[in-house]
């Protein structure tokens, strides 16, 4: 992954583009910036929610991957994140987002959100 320093930016996290991956990436920045799943998901510890090995199904590990991904864009010095693991479980749980190819923010949006209301 890769990752750079940022000073006093807090909040503010920029996603690598993943060959055509902007719509996933848009839709990650609406949830980051959704003032309740921050307040939520900042407060979720991956490990209190999931302990490893009791549990490995992929919504499971989409949810770990999403309160990861808020907590470095609002709790560390994180300035850029390439969200590659988001992109992979997604991939495994529904195979239209599989690869690098165009789709739409919407559906992906859609997608998460239906993932995070059935696990959280």
């Amino acid at each position: 992954q890769m990752i750079q320093r940022r000073r006093d930016r807090v909040g503010l996290l920029g996603l690598s583009n993943l060959g055509n991956t902007c719509y996933m990436n848009a839709a990650l920045q609406c949830l980051i910036h959704t003032r309740p799943l921050q307040k939520a998901l900042r407060k979720s510890c991956p490990a209190e929610l999931y302990p490893r090995g009791e549990s490995d199904k992929p919504s499971q590990l989409l949810v770990r991957e999403l309160i990861r991904l808020f907590q470095h864009a609002w709790e560390t010095n994180v300035s850029v994140e390439a969200p590659g693991d988001i992109l992979k479980v997604a991939s495994t749980l529904n195979p239209m987002f599989q690869g690098y190819a165009q789709h739409d923010t919407q559906e992906f949006l859609n997608f998460v959100l239906d993932i995070m209301h059935e696990e959280l």
